[in-house]
């Protein structure tokens, strides 16, 4: 291997060149005599030779390195250890403090709302919406949707409105919610007893659906001290 990098020189002189390649050919024909007979010997008379055998090759650990890490490097390092560590720190810190958080989906399972006995609209409750509200009061919320559903655009008022948009909520058709809570929001004024729960179910029908960013602007629209704002901070947006 090593004749033939010598070859690779293109600054060899030529007569180098020839007693290398001379010197090649030579081991080359050697070779094949050297089979040739041995296999003429083993198949003929029964002989064969077989080569001493060779010393194991002595393996030499490698020496640890001394090298040191320069300071600019070792500056860098310590400063990308600090880094991730610092990253660590904050991402345990977070997990630590949405441990005790519930996903909309959590808070909407566990909780059921209880019916408040308030008139919105004008007119008496008509057959329809008393059996909506019974259901409703039984946790039947899928006749409790069914009943609100059949009362007339017209006659509908917010306080339907709200609980037509808890049905869906809680039978997980949240983007009707969305709509329902939101139009609800419109129809009532702040200080109507329903505007604090149609505002708080929004956020959370708007997490339902992924619309996480519109879910934070509007839970930022809400004045800090209201009971929407205190109850979506058990809330773990996502």
């Amino acid at each position: 291997m090593d004749k033939i990098n010598k070859l690779k020189n293109s600054n060899l002189p030529e007569k180098e060149v020839d007693r290398i390649m001379r010197e090649l050919i030579n081991e080359k024909m050697d070779k094949e005599y050297k089979e040739k007979y041995a296999k003429m010997l083993k198949n003929e008379h029964g002989i064969e030779r077989t080569a001493p055998p060779q010393a194991a090759e002595k393996k030499v650990d490698p020496k640890p390195s001394t090298k040191l890490i320069s300071f600019p490097n070792f500056a860098k390092v310590a400063a990308s250890l600090l880094l991730l560590a610092g990253a660590v720190y904050f991402v345990n810190l977070q997990l630590s403090e949405n441990q005790n958080l519930l996903s909309a989906q959590e808070y909407i399972e566990m909780e059921n709302l209880q019916y408040m006995d308030v008139v919105r609209g004008s007119g008496d409750e008509s057959e329809i919406r008393s059996k909506a509200i019974n259901s409703f009061q039984n946790d039947s919320f899928k006749e409790s949707l069914r009943y609100y559903t059949q009362i007339p655009n017209g006659v509908k008022n917010a306080q339907d409105l709200f609980y037509q948009s808890y049905c869906q909520l809680k039978l997980g058709n949240n983007a009707e919610a969305a709509e329902g809570f939101q139009k609800c929001r419109s129809l009532l004024t702040f200080n109507d007893k329903l505007y604090p729960e149609s505002s708080f179910y929004y956020v959370i029908a708007l997490l339902q659906i992924g619309e996480v960013d519109k879910a934070k602007s509007a839970a930022d629209s809400l004045d800090d001290k209201s009971w929407e704002a205190q109850e979506l901070q058990k809330i773990y947006f996502k």
